[in-house]
């Protein structure tokens, strides 16, 4: 867990779940109101507080990652969103060729 900056004293596994909640919804309503796809309040509301009982009793995990980063100040403040990402793909297939394109 992560050191709460406000107390200095560790997270508790529910302030670890509102910390990512949180996180997790801010994120979504600044993309849906940046390309003004319009947000819903109460549906936010209702989707936070299923995912954080869903959380909470571990019927659905994020990447450690994102346990560990999201709604800190790397991703609210700095905006460092590759912290949440635990590992990427490319595919290998066409390694051999000059330009890499599919035969």
């Amino acid at each position: 867990s992560r050191i709460n900056p406000t107390t200095g004293k560790r997270e508790a596994w529910k302030d670890t779940v509102e910390r990512v909640v949180n996180g997790c919804f801010t994120m979504q309503e600044k993309w849906i109101q940046d390309n003004c796809l319009g947000w819903d309040e109460n549906q936010a509301q209702k989707d936070a507080q299923e995912m954080y009982q869903r959380i909470f009793s571990m019927k659905f995990l994020p990447p450690g990652r994102g346990l560990w980063a999201m709604g800190t100040s790397l991703t609210e403040e700095r905006g460092l969103f590759a912290a949440l990402n635990n590992c990427a793909f490319v595919s290998t297939e066409n390694i051999g060729t000059l330009e890499g394109d599919h035969p």
